[in-house]
């Protein structure tokens, strides 16, 4: 890497004038080898400012650092996470708080198990968590670690240094909203002018700066997934190799070490894929802690799939007595061994076992169109969606004879779960509309209407990026089941799911919301418990237009707009040969099939659609549709968050009203926020992300003015 010396000036200048406080301490450690970056700040800092640089002796085994710390009190020590928590253990709680002045932490993320013991035993010890490639002279930002402060997750890694810039972009180098995970990029003085004699690397690597024609300001793609935390500190995430993805699921491997590492028997933890067998990738736990028996290893692996969805919990888990580094103190991977193929508990790939399971597998591989379905694979992460869900409930119905409502292979969406429900031949209940897409978590439910079409696939990636410690439950519209009665009216709907909602919480306040049609119903239910004197927290709307715009003027009738709902949810297009091909018949079953056999010629319809899987979908929404018509809101005395989405409002001739109408309605703050989406792209990974983040900070600022206002009355 070739780093000018107007860089290397640009960092030792803060380093000398923010790492060294005077306190007494002379000199530094330099515990690396001189060839890896991280030495700089050890070895060059002190030399500029006249101090003692002392090289821990190459060749003596990490056990002796504990003892060359001691020798004297040192100005800056920099070291790894690693290096720290190894030191931790080899330092009396008497002499923590003479080894130095300061200690600078990098090249790894710094977790709060690392600094624990120092803040506890040496308060005035300053601890500075560094974060900087080579490319950007080792350090580019810094975060100092605050005494009683709860970091749940990795510690900030801070703010930029003197003259050096931070971008957080999305895929498309846009910026990303406050809290939504991106790519970091550098700019500044600090950075390389490349690699040498390596060109191609480093016009991949460093790039044009994107929001200026300036071709000579570049900005160093780092590689690394951070986000901006609201008090403008960076937060690291992952490096973007550590993405991974398995059973269709992407995964950032730190997410899962964080809850790994909170478990109270663990002391050091980390998460890795192994691929052992070809083609057979899994994720590995490698645990360092205390009286780790195989009881209590079935006790860790029931912890954490209370923590985090079964696609996030390791397969394996390996009892190691400490976590082999390198020369630099970073994880040595290459040394970490495979595990024990005899203690694995959960594979990628689980076979069928039983009958039932062997019979649930030939239908979904005939559904999906694909083989290899593991009986752990959830259906909805492995492609299926609201039509295949229709016809594998038929299908279950035809071969097992057992009727297993839609509610329920959202709640049990494995093979290893249905198999288990239709073993039992259970007879279940009917008008029954919730289902529990996230129930884990000890925080306040939140409650999510269906959308006008009834089904409630649309919130999975919601759900999944509000996290484990928020439950979510989604109401799905009756009549979906060919016993149920469809629910003709907002006002009745509302009435329903309130009394489905207090079934799971009895009492409030209530978080209840929805996207498209689903917020109107929410809005009404926020309402009816109101009159009531029941507590509603907040209310949620996603892109939700209030009735007063439904314009009856349209040439389209019911089933053209379901039809044209349904494509834009799949990503299809509507081609002008479907719009020909639909208004040349007259008949609504020969529209359906017309339709069908247009869906068949794309590739995610390429299963035996039959007429009578859409026409309970067409039942449902055409009620809701009128449902939609004939409501009018009333005011409402309640805090509103609503998301819209500027694309949709382009297309329309109602983008001068940002509230979507409801300001009229709405008493309180009305909180809107705009996505730079489509009504129907805003519920995908991309923008489900930035939604969730929204939410919780909504609602965080609600909780507070709640127990604000009952400290008042106080």
């Amino acid at each position: 890497v070739m780093v000018p010396h107007r860089g290397l000036t640009n960092y030792l200048n803060w380093c000398t004038q923010n790492y060294y406080k005077g306190n007494g301490g002379q000199g530094s450690l330099v515990l690396s080898s001189i060839s890896f970056d991280l030495t700089i700040t050890g070895m060059l800092s002190p030399l500029c400012i006249g101090e003692t640089v002392v090289l821990f002796p190459e060749g003596l085994d990490l056990e002796e650092l504990g003892r060359w710390v001691r020798k004297r009190k040192y100005s800056v020590i920099k070291l790894t996470p690693a290096h720290l928590e190894l030191l931790s253990h080899q330092v009396s709680e008497e002499d923590a708080a003479f080894c130095t002045d300061t200690f600078v932490v990098g090249g790894e993320p710094l977790l709060a198990k690392h600094v624990d013991f120092w803040v506890k035993h040496a308060p005035n010890t300053v601890i500075i968590n560094e974060y900087g490639p080579t490319e950007a002279v080792v350090g580019c930002t810094n975060y100092i670690v605050k005494p009683g402060e709860n970091y749940s997750k990795s510690i900030p890694i801070g703010k930029p240094i003197f003259n050096t810039e931070m971008y957080v972009l999305d895929t498309s180098l846009q910026p990303v909203p406050i809290g939504v995970h991106g790519e970091l990029y550098i700019g500044g003085v600090g950075l390389a002018k490349g690699y040498y004699k390596r060109p191609e690397l480093t016009a991949e690597r460093f790039i044009n700066f994107p929001f200026d024609s300036n071709e000579e300001q570049k900005l160093y793609k780092t590689g690394d997934i951070v986000r901006y935390l609201p008090n403008g500190n960076l937060e690291y995430i992952d490096r973007i190799d550590q993405q991974v993805k398995l059973r269709g699921f992407r995964i950032e491997l730190g997410e899962i070490e964080t809850i790994l590492n909170q478990y109270s028997k663990i002391r050091e933890g980390i998460v890795l894929v192994r691929e052992d067998i070809p083609g057979d990738k899994r994720l590995v736990g490698y645990i360092i802690g205390d009286d780790l028996t195989a009881d209590e290893v079935e006790k860790l692996s029931n912890y954490m799939s209370e923590q985090l969805p079964d696609y996030m919990v390791p397969s394996a888990f390996v009892l190691l007595e400490k976590i082999p580094l390198t020369i630099n103190g970073k994880v040595d991977k290459e040394a970490l061994p495979a595990p024990d193929m005899s203690l694995i508990k959960r594979t990628e790939y689980i076979e069928p076992k039983t009958d039932i399971e062997k019979k649930l597998v030939e239908i979904w591989e005939e559904l999906l169109g694909y083989s290899g379905i593991s009986v752990y694979d959830n259906f909805f992460g492995i492609g299926g969606h609201s039509l295949l869900a229709v016809q594998l409930m038929s299908k279950i119905k035809k071969t097992f004879n057992v009727k297993i409502p839609l509610t329920v292979i959202f709640q049990s969406g494995t093979i290893a779960a249905l198999a288990k429900q239709i073993d039992r031949n259970k007879i279940y209940k009917v008008n029954n509309s919730i289902v529990p897409l996230q129930p884990k978590g000890n925080k306040r439910p939140i409650f999510f209407v269906h959308p006008i079409g009834g089904h409630i696939i649309s919130y999975f990636e919601l759900a999944k990026y509000l996290g484990v410690k928020r439950p979510f439950y989604a109401f799905q519209s009756l009549g979906l089941e060919s016993e149920e009665t469809i629910l003709t009216n907002i006002k009745e709907m509302a009435n329903f799911y309130i009394k489905e909602m207090q079934n799971v919480q009895a009492e409030g306040p209530y978080i209840i919301g929805g996207w498209s049609f689903g917020g109107v119903v929410a809005f009404e239910m926020a309402r009816q418990l109101v009159e009531k004197g029941i507590k509603v927290e907040a209310i949620i709307l996603l892109d939700t237009w209030a009735p007063d715009i439904y314009n009856d003027s349209s040439e389209w009738d019911d089933l053209a707009v379901f039809m044209n709902d349904l494509m834009k949810q799949y990503n299809l297009e509507v081609s002008e040969e479907l719009i020909l091909g639909y208004k040349n018949l007259s008949m609504q079953d020969e529209r359906i099939r017309y339709v069908i056999s247009y869906l068949k010629n794309h590739s995610k319809f390429k299963q035996d659609i039959q007429v009578e899987d859409l026409e309970k979908m067409i039942q449902v929404f055409q009620t809701n549709l009128n449902a939609y018509r004939s409501y009018q809101p009333e005011k409402l005395d309640q805090d509103i968050l609503l998301f819209t989405a500027n694309h949709s409002h382009k297309e329309n001739n109602h983008a001068e009203d940002d509230t979507l109408f409801w300001g009229k309605y709405v008493q309180k703050e009305l909180k809107v926020i705009e996505l730079n989406a489509t009504h129907y792209s805003m519920m995908q990974s991309a923008h489900a992300e930035d939604i969730a983040y929204h939410i919780d900070i909504f609602l965080e600022e609600i909780s507070k003015k709640l127990y604000n206002s009952s400290s008042n009355l106080n």
